[in-house]
């Protein structure tokens, strides 16, 4: 049962990313909301897992670490979708500086 709720939970993060570049690109959402968004999902997802795998296995305090990890990751996330807006700001500040100097 372990297996299924950490699986499920691995497609999830990779839809949410997924979905996080194709709003990007198509425009209709902002990288940095993005990744505030994911910020809020970590202890959401995090204590959604402990509890699923609290009450579904005999993991006793394994499952505050899971949920932590869980968590952890979806965190870690958001801040490389938040570290990645800031560098796609700053790149377009510079090429729109450098284009007005020429």
């Amino acid at each position: 049962m372990e297996s299924i709720i950490l699986w499920t939970f691995l497609l999830i993060i990779l839809v949410l990313n997924y979905s996080v570049v194709y709003l990007h690109k198509s425009g209709q959402l902002k990288l940095f909301v993005s990744g505030l968004a994911v910020l809020v999902l970590a202890p959401i997802f995090a204590f959604i897992t402990g509890a699923l795998l609290l009450h579904n296995t005999d993991a006793g305090q394994g499952a505050g670490y899971g949920g932590f990890f869980v968590g952890f990751v979806t965190f870690v996330n958001g801040i490389v979708i938040l570290i990645g807006s800031l560098v796609l700001a700053l790149r377009k500040y510079v090429k729109g500086g450098q284009q007005k100097e020429l």
